[in-house]
């Protein structure tokens, strides 16, 4: 008769599928996670009959997973994505709505760059043929 993994070897399978797939980053902060920093939350709660299963299991950091708590993913995403937070949020909900606002708007200033900097009009130096003297325009012959 085959040994079957544990609940918790089951859920270390999934979380590290989740982390993978999320490209290591948080479900819902979108902060970077490495597997010592990713935690298992139920996108459907376990108290509300929510399945361990691969469809149901997501990385998030630890303050995301404490905040979500036995809420609906649905339902929390719906509070961390508002233009504005609710008055009477809970501050935990607040700092992830800030987080994800702040990564948000980082991440589109660094795509713009990307952007901006793979233009095919816009030349491109390689900073390992430029010397200190003529990043100033002090052209130097080499000695």
């Amino acid at each position: 008769m085959p040994d079957f993994p544990s609940r918790q070897q089951r859920l270390h399978i999934l979380l590290r599928d989740a982390l993978i797939q999320q490209q290591r980053r948080c479900a819902y902060c979108k902060v970077p996670l490495s597997r010592s920093t990713a935690t298992a939350d139920h996108k459907h709660p376990r108290c509300r009959d929510g399945r361990t299963s691969r469809g149901n299991i997501v990385a998030a950091c630890l303050s995301c997973n404490r905040a979500k708590g036995d809420m609906h993913e649905g339902a929390f995403y719906r509070m961390i994505n508002r233009a504005r937070p609710i008055p009477g949020t809970p501050a935990n909900i607040l700092l992830i709505w800030a987080a994800r606002r702040i990564w948000r708007r980082t991440h589109q200033a660094c795509a713009a760059i990307e952007r901006r900097v793979r233009a095919p009009d816009v030349p491109t130096t390689h900073t390992s043929s430029l010397r200190p003297d003529s990043l100033y325009g002090q052209e130097t012959s080499p000695t």
